[in-house]
């Protein structure tokens, strides 16, 4: 059983990852659009996991599916 001691701390990781991604993003790319950045925040520990080793290859948020 998760303590919720054990239940925040795994909230800030991920929060923390996702603030790290955005911020990649955003210097990678520029200013993120209120949609991309809604995308971002909704996605799983893993999907940022995998965005984060995509990035590092992406040349555009199109490629990385975060625009349309």
């Amino acid at each position: 059983m998760i303590t919720t001691f054990e239940r925040g701390k795994l909230a800030g990781k991920l929060e923390a990852l996702r603030e790290n991604v955005l911020f990649l993003l955003e210097k990678k790319f520029g200013p993120l659009s209120p949609d991309t950045v809604e995308r971002v925040t909704n996605l799983p520990a893993e999907q940022l996991h995998r965005l984060l080793a995509d990035l590092l290859k992406a040349q555009s948020l199109k490629e990385l599916q975060l625009q349309d």
